[in-house]
């Protein structure tokens, strides 16, 4: 298992905890440099709920996410993005 899948295996755990009843179709992570030239993780997380995703889940959800990260010595911020299944365009699929 690489460090990505690792990654993404505790994205989707923190997902399933702090989203009760959303369904996360796909967990991505890219591996980026931000503006500053620090490393960061972009991950993109495809949901399906029958409601918005709760606002404050989605704000406060780095700051549940980052000591689970830091346990696999992961410094770099992870840089979120929430896009429902239903916006996603007819070009897109669930892994781009």
């Amino acid at each position: 298992m690489t460090h990505l899948d690792k990654l993404e295996r505790i994205v989707r755990r923190v997902l399933k905890k702090q989203f009760r009843g959303v369904i996360f179709d796909s967990v991505r992570i890219r591996e980026g440099i931000d503006h500053d030239d620090d490393g960061v993780l972009y991950v993109r997380a495809v949901f399906r709920s029958d409601a918005p995703l709760d606002v404050n889940a989605r704000v406060g959800f780095v700051r549940h996410l980052r000591p689970h990260l830091r346990r696999l010595d992961e410094d770099r911020f992870p840089i979120m993005s929430f896009v429902s299944r239903d916006d996603l365009s007819e070009r897109e699929t669930l892994n781009t």
